[in-house]
């Protein structure tokens, strides 16, 4: 794998925060009446930005509802973030430190607009000589912007660089950026895109792979 760097995505591949997200997303839309499950978190609003997602769900016949949905959900996910409910997945460490170790250039790229909060909180910032989050780029993903302004931080081309996802927004982003794609498939999930042809269960997995 002619890979120099390594991007990571941040919810569900280093941080298990998604049941903090799917908690927050679905008691903000049922406080304006709309269904949500877990379907509908992973064809909307895996991987998206929250707007971006509010309105895959709700559509733009109900700006006030979009409106509403958005800043609860922040609220939300602030408030259960801060509370200390989540946690770092246990490969997380030791493939972060092998790569420190051994030089090789590592970023964040999430839709995620408290990534940097909660990497301090999670105390793995150190590792990381980027993190780009989804307010920092224009187009969130499945446009590659973000993975793209991620790789210029690192001084890379995308086709040298590594981006490990889990969801169907960020692999399509990847791919159509002339990244290497790796999807992380930690709940043995199906494939996400028959276009990625790398696929792992978990980040040991990669760590071998890589010799690390």
């Amino acid at each position: 794998m002619d890979a120099a760097g390594i991007i990571f995505d941040l919810d569900g591949v280093l941080l298990d925060t998604v049941p903090a997200h799917f908690e927050a997303w679905q008691r903000s839309f049922r406080s304006v009446g709309v269904d949500f499950d877990a379907a509908s978190y992973r064809e909307h609003v895996d991987g998206r930005p929250v707007r971006d997602g509010a309105r895959a769900v709700i559509g733009d016949h109900d700006e006030a509802a979009l409106e509403a949905v958005v800043a609860m959900k922040e609220r939300l996910y602030t408030d259960i973030i801060e509370a200390g409910e989540f946690k770092v997945f246990a490969d997380v460490p030791p493939i972060l430190q092998a790569l420190s170790r051994r030089g090789i250039p590592q970023a964040v790229a999430s839709s995620n607009n408290q990534a940097r909060r909660l990497l301090a909180l999670a105390n793995l910032s150190e590792y990381f000589e980027a993190i780009i989050c989804g307010d920092d780029v224009a187009c969130g993903k499945p446009a590659p912007d973000i993975f793209l302004v991620a790789a210029g931080r690192l001084g890379l081309p995308p086709a040298r660089c590594i981006v490990v996802e889990d969801s169907i927004a960020g692999l399509s982003a990847a791919r159509d950026g002339g990244f290497i794609p790796i999807a992380l498939l930690r709940n043995g999930d199906s494939v996400l895109l028959p276009q990625v042809k790398r696929t792992i269960t978990s980040l040991r997995d990669l760590q071998t792979e890589l010799a690390l």
